[in-house]
């Protein structure tokens, strides 16, 4: 099942989060909400019995707010909003389903065009990925993508950079 959540499932969730009350212990979860933690790259409650999640939920909340809807992500491709649906499909475009439309994340553009390699790299990342944890991934520094001086490179950097994408695409596949 795919966990691209829309708008209104970040809704309930951080709905359902802030129905749980404080307890001074930590809280039980539910198999659920440990799967959904885990996915979004989330801690786990902390011992006053807040949700580290309220973060996540803020982070998600940003991403949507942030993203561009197929209609922008067109005109700054220069191309139809046909062309963006179709990627969307392909796995060749990131995008997060908000109803019945689409929210594309800035972070798989630069200027005008996509980052060059990352639509190679988004067809190989799982499709269970939770959009935030996406985001994560591409923007955290992977030992696997060392440059000169041995400084590890975030695999969105990696791919800003002009290097092969086929290094990134092969951690990205491992995710799986």
């Amino acid at each position: 099942r795919d966990l691209q959540l829309g708008v209104e499932g970040a809704a309930l969730a951080v709905e359902e989060l802030g129905a749980k009350k404080p307890t001074g212990e930590a809280m039980d979860l539910s198999a659920h909400e440990e799967r959904l933690l885990a996915e979004g790259d989330f801690e786990q409650p902390r011992r006053d019995g807040r949700f580290a999640a309220d973060e996540g939920a803020v982070a998600f909340m940003t991403l949507l707010r942030e993203s561009l809807s197929p209609d922008e992500a067109a005109a700054l491709l220069h191309v139809n909003t046909s062309r963006i649906r179709q990627r969307l499909g392909e796995r060749r475009l990131f995008g997060i389903k908000e109803g019945r439309s689409w929210r594309l994340p800035r972070f798989q553009f630069a200027a005008d065009r996509l980052v060059p390699g990352i639509d190679v790299v988004l067809a190989a990342l799982p499709s269970t990925m939770h959009p935030v944890a996406v985001q994560r991934w591409f923007r955290t520094p992977h030992p696997d993508l060392e440059v000169e001086g041995g400084e590890a490179l975030a695999p969105l950097d990696w791919l800003k950079q002009g290097f092969e994408p086929a290094r990134v695409t092969e951690l990205a596949s491992l995710l799986g």
